[in-house]
């Protein structure tokens, strides 16, 4: 699902929040009366914190995982632009940041000629997903709980956790990787 699909999420936000109003209501009510009925003696008060604190990190936990889904959705579909059949890859090398590799390339027509060291920089591109630094093989990526990321190569023998999408990280890795090249090439002399 795309953003443009017509769903804003906020029909869903309210009911989430009325939802665990209510819930969080019920179950404050019910505690203070079964404290009340089996003649404990606990102050109400606390009893009323323990609830709304309850309540507070449940609504935090589920509207921070509704926000980190749309997030995901938005950035996923506005990433990748169609290439013309008739350019194709080069791998100009690799990098490797945040504890993976990952292979720099850039496009070139075919009627083009070579890549000139002047639009070298503009055609380049960061492939995506990463790659295991042990055997090369592209990284599965999966979103933990809290928000994290967990990269996993599917041999089963590396892992490595991010706080961003490889997506993302990617778009830091193709500012180094052009900064390299650009110092890489020969200063012209004035």
């Amino acid at each position: 699902m795309t953003r443009d699909s017509g769903h804003d999420g906020g029909g869903l936000r309210r009911f989430l929040y009325a939802f665990i109003g209510g819930l969080g209501a019920a179950l404050a009510d019910a505690m203070v009366g079964q404290v009340t009925l089996q003649q404990f003696r606990v102050p109400r008060s606390l009893l009323i914190g323990a609830s709304t604190g309850l309540l507070i990190w449940v609504a935090w936990t589920a509207v921070s995982r509704v926000a980190a889904s749309r997030r995901r959705r938005t950035r996923a579909s506005g990433l990748y632009v169609g290439r013309s059949q008739m350019m194709e890859r080069h791998l100009l090398g690799e990098v490797s940041f945040a504890g993976v590799m990952w292979r720099v390339v850039a496009w070139q027509s075919w009627m083009g000629g070579a890549l000139s060291p002047d639009d070298t920089p503009d055609r380049m591109e960061v492939e995506t997903p990463p790659r295991c630094p042990l055997c090369g093989t592209e990284l599965s990526e999966s979103q933990r709980f809290w928000g994290s990321w967990h990269w996993r190569c599917p041999r089963g023998d590396f892992a490595v956790r991010n706080h961003r999408d490889y997506r993302l990280v990617a778009h830091d890795v193709l500012k180094i990787a052009r900064r390299d090249f650009e110092c890489s090439r020969p200063r012209e002399r004035a």
